[in-house]
């Protein structure tokens, strides 16, 4: 405004000084400056700018909100998100939520397994050992063995691996288990020295020996590998976390995880979704607490899940997408007075702007 005054004045005391010199001067020019100078500075006056602030800031805080409603995902607002998934795979982690015991008994073809970094003790230490280490080795051939209890100890992780060609392992912290041994059992287990040493037992009309198996919360994680008879099936089990993924060694210092999910549909209730996950098996959840419905081991892994999660990952590298809904998704599925109401304010907002812009 001070820079049009300026012009202003100069504008004028040149028309002056022309016709202070000729008064007959054509200073038409002069004044028609001079006079699109004074609408421009009505124009900008301070009282038209306010007009024009006004609708300019209510136009960019609805595009902002709107903006917001659809880029940022509830888990920003604190929302968590539900999920339903049914998969199957060849393997599947989780953290265990509370304590939980398998007491089913799971019979084992061949009299077969094998235990690596157990703590392992023996009903009658005459007949075998009393106990062996974390840092030894177990096996056992022929007989009858029967895996009788399976527990996992609260905040433990451990994993149910089907890969192998009818074998199953469960490995992981915080594991315990007792098998039962009868019949003509063959054990072999590794010495301190790491020297293995074999022993046949006759169990043949006797009550059964037991093996008890335990591994450490904070020690390296166990595994236990058996072929069972039939299917085994785990239910109700509060998971803190759940995974499906193996490392593999693609080059020399070059691990990378590969998912092991073969097929799925990951539903999101809460915006009636449902993500094919044959297509993108790779699956990461974030805060996720729920439910194991069923976990079946069949050759492969069948899961049924329930809980939810604060943020859902799918797919793998740069394809990998956040399917976490949005606030506007969310909010038109599950607050539909409040999506109303918002899209009834954003329109009037809009509308209003536009009007106040182009009719000022």
């Amino acid at each position: 405004m001070v820079y049009i005054d300026e012009i202003q004045k100069s504008l004028t005391s040149r028309a002056a000084a022309s016709l202070a010199e000729d008064p007959n001067a054509n200073i038409a020019d002069l004044l028609k400056r001079i006079e699109e100078l004074n609408k421009l500075k009505s124009i900008l006056s301070p009282n038209q700018l306010m007009r024009l602030l006004a609708p300019l800031c209510v136009g960019a805080l609805c595009l902002a909100c709107l903006a917001i409603a659809l880029v940022v995902r509830v888990d920003a607002i604190g929302l968590r998100t539900p999920v339903a998934l049914d998969s199957t795979s060849q393997s599947v982690t989780f953290v265990a939520e509370s304590d939980w015991l398998q007491d089913s008994s799971i019979n084992l073809a061949g009299g077969h397994f094998r235990a690596d970094r157990f703590a392992v003790s023996f009903s009658d230490p005459g007949k075998a050992f009393e106990r062996l280490s974390a840092g030894q080795w177990l096996e056992a051939n022929g007989g009858n063995l029967v895996l009788h209890s399976l527990s996992v100890r609260k905040g433990s992780q451990a994993t149910v691996d089907a890969s192998e060609s009818e074998q199953t392992a469960i490995y992981g912290t915080g594991l315990g288990g007792e098998i039962y041994a009868n019949g003509q059992t063959t054990l072999r287990w590794s010495s301190p020295s790491q020297e293995a040493v074999t022993r046949a037992i006759d169990l043949e009309g006797q009550p059964p020996e037991i093996l008890s198996l335990s591994t450490a919360a904070d020690g390296p994680p166990g595994r236990l590998a058996f072929v069972p008879k039939a299917s085994i099936t785990i239910r109700d089990l509060s998971i803190s976390a759940l995974s499906f993924g193996r490392e593999m060694q693609v080059a020399p210092a070059d691990p990378r995880f590969t998912s092991t999910i073969t097929a799925g549909t990951l539903r999101l209730p809460s915006v009636d979704r449902d993500v094919d996950l044959s297509t993108d098996r790779a699956i990461a959840f974030i805060g996720l607490v729920g439910r194991i419905d069923s976990l079946v081991v069949d050759h492969k892994i069948s899961l049924r899940f329930d809980g939810d999660a604060k943020k859902i990952l799918v797919g793998r590298g740069n394809g990998r997408s956040d399917i976490t809904p949005s606030i506007l998704a969310y909010l038109y599925r599950n607050q539909i007075v409040a999506f109303l109401f918002a899209s009834f304010t954003f329109t009037w907002g809009a509308l209003w702007s536009l009007n106040r812009l182009v009719f000022a």
